[in-house]
């Protein structure tokens, strides 16, 4: 995975166009920072979240390694189908049902990219829109363990280019966390 850093761009603190191999479009008003993933478009830039849990990475497993199971900590509907492969194996895929502001059934094609228990965790998944990438990564501190959720958006388009941006902070942002919360109290309520 290559990822381009900041790059600056005409109009943005009067700095001109570097030269990269890949396009770069303006994303908002956080047009300086874009990513490309290999064989992928170009994304907004990704977006993490953490919260401590005061559990061990081999307790926590069974929530995020388990597809099946993020229906659990999630704030809104989510449902899993597997379409093919051992469910929650690399390279396995699925079709999942969830919620969205603009969609109550919305529905998103997937793949397990990542399965590194007690560890790792990783979907890329797509829709309309385009691909999405869903990290979460477990890291022992003392006697609990931190959780961080990175969350790759595809980059915007029509209307989400300047919606994004105000949705972002007051919308995406807190539902995702809140999610976060929830898998923490799950995860200490069950040990």
């Amino acid at each position: 995975m290559r990822i381009l850093s900041e790059i600056p761009l005409p109009g943005i603190g009067g700095a001109s166009a570097s030269i990269s191999p890949y396009p770069v479009r303006r994303i908002g008003w956080e047009a300086a920072l874009v990513r490309h993933v290999e064989g992928s478009p170009i994304m907004a830039k990704p977006q993490t979240f953490t919260v401590s849990v005061n559990a061990t990475p081999e307790q926590i497993w069974p929530y995020i390694g388990d597809l099946n199971r993020h229906d659990e900590w999630s704030p809104k509907p989510f449902a899993i189908e597997w379409v093919s492969g051992e469910p929650n194996a690399v390279g396995s895929t699925y079709r999942s049902k969830g919620y969205l502001p603009q969609d109550k059934d919305h529905s998103m094609e997937g793949t397990v990219i990542t399965s590194d228990a007690p560890k790792r965790f990783a979907v890329r998944s797509y829709d309309k829109d385009g691909e999405f990438v869903n990290t979460l990564e477990l890291t022992p501190q003392g006697a609990g363990t931190t959780v961080t959720r990175t969350v790759e958006f595809p980059e915007p388009k029509g209307a989400f280019v300047v919606l994004l941006p105000i949705l972002l902070p007051i919308v995406i942002r807190p539902g995702i966390q809140k999610g976060m919360n929830l898998l923490k109290t799950k995860v200490e309520g069950s040990s």
